[in-house]
């Protein structure tokens, strides 16, 4: 049977087709995978320069009424009480199991609490909204603003002409601002590992700022392919390969989302697995790997140990232009990475040697 096309698609779809982009299927969207530049040109440029990204794939919810952060407090290990106005925090929506089933962005407004969902966990995540949440609370998904995310270390250069506050904003914090006389919000923040932003604006503006932003020769157009690169250098975890709902915050090395007073008091869903995995120690771990040859780890690739064993699997790899060798990341049992370091990676049904380095692979560039 033949495979169904996506149906979905961004606002920018026709401008990105007028740039050259070639699509690919993402989440049911057709997204821009690269443009005539490739994914190798984009992804240095974005170190070195600024590039803008349509992610407005991204579900933009926008949850209100009484008592919206304790509401949404319970789901998350998160302290979302505690967040102050224009801040953001980066937190996961759990299952009974301690499994993640989404990991989201949340950001404290003067009209209620802004998240930022995966694509393809749009519709679970409204649904778990709507189950649990109290019935003074709404959950309004914002479908006519698009998102638009600037990054590279000449990313507020190039925004200053539109946005003068930018200078003030520090990382994972925002502000409300205007541009072409509508409202837009603007949040320093990104899925890079680089300093930049992201945008949310109606979708009847967004073309008109996307042309504007290219009429800069500072800025390039950059595609899905080379925004995986950027995020895997990052040590960036990419939902559905890196995350899922059999993988724990703890396991995959983002326990620092966790409130350690929620924590004790088992406050949110899944905090009782979380605080056992703690305790004993998570049977696996995400870890990184720098391999010694010019080839690409896909997800699913086995990892062996020097005895030929399997201890673990790839989650995301890629060449890295921007360090000149082949990375990955992935998760391998708890007690083979206090062993050794020197691991075998198998590629196409070869092994490839390689060695668990710290994350990110680069040095993120936050401006904090």
């Amino acid at each position: 049977m033949k495979k169904e096309e996506p149906t979905n698609k961004t606002k920018l779809f026709d401008f990105h087709a007028v740039y050259g982009a070639r699509f690919i299927e993402f989440a049911d969207y057709l997204v821009p995978l690269a443009y005539g530049t490739g994914t190798i040109k984009e992804s240095i440029v974005s170190r070195q320069s600024a590039s803008v990204f349509d992610v407005s794939h991204m579900g933009q919810m926008l949850i209100t009424g009484d008592n919206a952060s304790s509401e949404l407090d319970k789901l998350v290990p998160s302290n979302i009480n505690s967040l102050e106005l224009n801040k953001s925090c980066y937190s996961v929506l759990l299952n009974q199991d301690g499994g993640i089933i989404d990991d989201l962005i949340i950001t404290k407004k003067i009209n209620g609490l802004s998240l930022v969902v995966n694509a393809a966990q749009k519709a679970q995540v409204i649904d778990i909204f709507n189950e649990k949440l109290s019935s003074k609370v709404i959950c309004k998904v914002l479908d006519n603003n698009s998102l638009i995310s600037i990054q590279g270390p000449k990313s507020n250069e190039v925004l200053e002409k539109y946005f003068k506050e930018i200078n003030k904003i520090k990382f994972m914090r925002g502000c409300e601002s205007e541009l072409d006389g509508v409202n837009v919000y603007i949040s320093r923040s990104g899925y890079t590992g680089e300093d930049g932003f992201e945008i949310s604006i109606p979708n009847n503006k967004v073309e008109n700022f996307m042309e504007s932003l290219i009429d800069n020769s500072t800025v390039n157009l950059a595609g899905f392919g080379a925004r995986d690169v950027l995020r895997i250098e990052a040590g960036l975890c990419l939902y559905g390969q890196d995350i899922n709902t059999n993988i724990s915050p703890i396991e995959a090395g983002l326990g620092w989302v966790i409130s350690k007073k929620k924590l004790n008091d088992l406050s949110f869903i899944g905090s009782t697995v979380l605080k056992n995995q703690i305790k004993s120690g998570p049977k696996m771990r995400r870890i990184g790997i720098a391999l010694n040859d010019k080839v690409i780890p896909r997800n699913g690739s086995n990892i062996f140990n020097l005895k030929n064993k399997k201890v673990g699997f790839v989650t995301s790899g890629c060449f890295s232009p921007n360090l000149s060798r082949s990375i990955c990341m992935g998760f391998i049992s708890s007690s083979e990475a206090l062993d050794q370091e020197i691991f075998l990676v198998e590629v196409r049904n070869k092994m490839f040697d390689g060695k668990i380095v710290k994350m990110p692979f680069i040095p993120h560039k936050y401006k904090k």
